[in-house]
């Protein structure tokens, strides 16, 4: 019988890199899937060397863990430009090459005498690949975000969009106290400082990824209840949490989520 794949697209840079492979290593070996990682490289020498031992060991170590590399593209490069407008630029354009792979990933295999095809069950992507989500409905895949902070955080992303209009002005020129049902009230001064300019490129991205959150078949995020309650209180109902638990059409306070809800928690 074969293994079902999973598809992770994890955004260029160590940080986001390693726990992604991390992440897939879990599924790997806990949950028994086949797994593709699809690597995204920058021509930028100095990035290159802080992940390329880490990919080369991992890979001596899980010979089964396949990574592809994507087809390098020249972006313009802008020195003003914030890494989060970069990032999601790079993935917007990588979108074709991520489709064309996971496309040969389902064809039949010249090697095996079955020349069977392993099913690509889902396809998970980097909180700032979201734009690939366009892949996944193409390709008629159910397509996840790995949120690689915590769930107040989250929260905080999902209820962006509707912040964004209920604020109108600007988040410094605010009086209130900013409402967010993952976290307690906080004065908007405490806010992440790409919040402070709704005119910015950077603002906008984030507004953008958390609008397109919603139209994920799920959100994996890597927490437990103890760590934060409140947070998943507002984001997911009461269950008790196993070391992976899935939450199929679970009601929350952020209305109108399709979600299956997934929780990793890795004590």
């Amino acid at each position: 019988m074969e293994k079902s794949e999973l598809v992770f697209v994890p955004s260029p840079g160590a940080g986001h890199l390693i726990s992604t492979v991390e992440l897939a290593k879990h599924f790997h070996e806990k949950q028994q899937f086949s797994i593709t990682i699809l690597l995204i490289h920058l021509k930028k020498p100095s990035l290159q060397s802080k992940t390329t031992s880490y990919i080369q060991s991992i890979a001596a170590s899980h010979p089964d863990i396949r990574f592809v590399n994507l087809p390098y593209f020249d972006l313009p490069s802008n020195e003003d430009q914030n890494p989060i407008t970069f990032v999601s630029l790079i993935m917007e354009k990588e979108k074709p090459h991520v489709k064309e792979a996971i496309k040969t990933l389902s064809l039949p295999s010249s090697s095996s005498s079955s020349s069977s095809s392993t099913p690509v069950a889902a396809l998970i992507l980097d909180l700032f690949a979201t734009t690939m989500i366009d892949v996944g409905v193409e390709l008629s895949i159910p397509t996840y975000i790995y949120y690689t902070s915590g769930l107040g955080s989250l929260g905080f992303m999902l209820h962006l969009p509707t912040l964004d209009v209920k604020i109108p002005c600007e988040y410094k020129d605010y009086q209130g106290e900013v409402e967010v049902p993952s976290m307690s009230p906080f004065p908007v001064f405490v806010l992440p400082h790409p919040m402070m300019n709704k005119k910015d490129d950077e603002y906008t991205w984030y507004v953008y990824h958390g609008r397109r959150f919603r139209e994920a078949k799920g959100l994996i995020v890597n927490t437990f209840a103890e760590l934060e309650p409140k947070a998943l209180q507002a984001v997911f109902p009461a269950h008790t949490l196993d070391d992976w638990i899935s939450l199929p059409e679970a009601k929350s306070e952020y209305p109108g989520h399709p979600f299956t809800f997934m929780i990793v928690a890795q004590r």
